[in-house]
Formats: C-alpha cells, structure tokens, sequence
C-alpha cells in the first residue's frame, strides 16, 4: 500500500496565524499578511521550489507595502515553527517496519 503524508500540519506544525502575530501585533496587518503572503499563489509556487524566497519576499513587499525587514523576519519565523508532530513521527516509523511504501 502506499501512503502519502502532507507535511504541513500533519508531520510538521503549521500554524500560520502564530507565525505572523510573532512578527507582526496588529490584527489588521495580521490579516493583511495571511491572505497576501500565506493564502498568495506565491506561496505555493515557493512551496514548489519554483519561486525563490528572495523573489517571494520582494513580491510580498510589493503587494503589502509592508518593510523589507519585517517581511525578510516573517518568512525567517518560518523554518523554526515546523516542528515535528511527535505522533506523526512515531506513526511513519512504525510503518517504515512494513512493506507499505511512504511518500511525503
């Protein structure tokens, strides 16, 4: 059997929301950011590794007209936020054991 594991929010935490308020306080500019960065084609296309997050950022700061710096720490909080979900690991081990094939 295969089975196939998203990584955000099913092996890693993805909490967008926690990661913009830890670099921006005002909800409206919270706002702001989710749906012109996180929720942005962008987004996917640098998920996909076909936009680079120089280019992510400067587009960002484009359509937000929001500082470079803030929106360089935005996507800096990232990496450090994807932390494994303990269950998750332990579930993809335990499954590593049988002949299912995995895919992440």
């Amino acid at each position: 059997m295969n089975i196939i594991f998203d990584m955000g929010g099913v092996v890693y935490n993805w909490r967008p929301d926690k990661i913009i308020s830890s670099v921006f306080d005002d909800e409206k500019t919270q706002q702001l950011i989710k749906q012109h960065i996180f929720q942005h084609t962008d987004w996917l296309e640098l998920d996909r590794g076909t936009l680079s997050t120089k280019q992510a950022i400067n587009n960002a700061v484009e359509r937000t007209q929001l500082s470079d710096k803030k929106i360089s720490q935005l996507f800096d909080a990232v990496p450090p936020s994807l932390t494994p979900l303990k269950e998750t690991v332990e579930l993809i081990q335990s499954l590593a054991k049988t002949s299912n094939k995995l895919y992440i």
